[in-house]
């Protein structure tokens, strides 16, 4: 996880070199605020135990497999049963087929995973589902019989996060604040059912489907106000400059169309396998953490996910895979808490 803003991979080992000049009783280290958990990799692999603490959930994802896991998860259970999924990847296999995938996912993932622990992990089941999940998911295999969870929200990323998707209009949040902030300019100056009722008209603008003609309704109505206030005549203003401007409402474009129906599948995939007792914890984790890898290499953003960028860059139209978690092998235990007090 080294795209975003703030990670010290670039300083880890002057960080490390700092400790080691401390009078260090026993090899254990507190990450206070873990973050990508970069920090705690790099003290695991140097034979510290690891205790890491973040209030963000990626965070915490990212340490209970980087960090608690010792080694790669078996997923014994799913391919000793008989989902289709399985099946597949096992016909394939018997057919001499499967291997070139697993040869793409190495040369396509050379940049962003070490080759040399692929090839060590390249007959894992764990390394089968990552390129079967990368390459040939498809929204039949959701629909297996054996399955019982119903999920919830199949198409979540592709409806709330892609450009087509039907919940990815917004209103521009520096929009919404000037409005907010005009509700509350009004609201010591007025009050009555007028108030209520500019107030109501302005909070209709910013909230779905957008009702845009509202502002030009609020401004006739504070026009024909008898009362000429200073402030009242501001917010007329501001009002105006607001209705000029063309981006008040846009498309949410985090991901292409492509890769957010991937991204949905393989997160529904890997839910059910969980519900319905096909997968541990912990490997529902790894898979989880192999995604959100991904999302982070393939997502249409600079370092967060506060903005997108406008149009999309090269990384959104290339063919959407998974990153697998390189585990590291440790003999210690690691501990990895999501606490705003944090009692060790």
């Amino acid at each position: 996880m080294k795209k975003y803003m703030g990670n010290k991979s670039k300083i880890v080992q002057r960080i490390y070199d700092e400790v080691n000049l401390l009078p260090i009783r026993k090899r254990t280290i507190f990450d206070a605020f873990s973050g990508t958990t970069n920090v705690g990799q790099f003290f695991k692999k140097n034979n510290f135990s690891v205790i890491a603490n973040d209030i963000n959930e990626t965070s915490e994802l990212l340490g209970n497999v980087y960090l608690k896991l010792n080694n790669i998860p078996q997923f014994i259970k799913l391919f000793n049963s008989d989902c289709v999924v399985i099946k597949k990847i096992k016909d394939l296999e018997k057919e001499g087929k499967f291997e070139a995938y697993k040869d793409k996912f190495i040369k396509e993932n050379h940049n962003t995973n070490n080759p040399d622990y692929l090839l060590s992990i390249k007959d894992s089941n764990a390394f089968k589902l990552l390129v079967y999940l990368s390459f040939l998911i498809i929204p039949k295999d959701i629909n297996d019989p054996l399955y019982k969870y119903q999920l919830v929200a199949p198409d979540f990323i592709w409806r709330n996060f892609c450009k087509d998707g039907t919940k990815s209009e917004y209103f521009n949040l520096v929009a919404k604040k000037s409005l907010i902030s005009q509700i509350e300019t009004l609201s010591k100056i007025m009050d009555g059912d007028k108030f209520e009722e500019i107030k109501n008209l302005l909070q209709a603008v910013y909230e779905s489907p957008y009702k845009l003609e509202n502002i030009n309704t609020v401004i006739s109505i504070l026009e024909k106000q008898e009362i000429n206030n200073f402030k009242i005549n501001t917010v007329i203003t501001k009002l105006k400059s607001l209705n000029n401007k063309k981006n008040n409402v846009g498309r949410r474009i985090f991901f292409s169309e492509n890769h957010g129906h991937q991204i949905d599948l393989i997160n529904n995939i890997n839910l059910i396998w969980l519900k319905d007792g096909f997968i541990s914890k912990d490997e529902y984790n790894y898979i989880q953490c192999a995604l959100v890898e991904a999302v982070a290499l393939f997502s249409n953003t600079s370092a967060t996910y506060q903005a997108f960028y406008k149009t999309y860059r090269e990384n959104t139209l290339q063919t959407f895979r998974l990153v697998a978690p390189e585990i590291l092998v440790s003999n210690k235990k690691h501990y990895v808490y999501r606490e705003v007090n944090c009692a060790i």
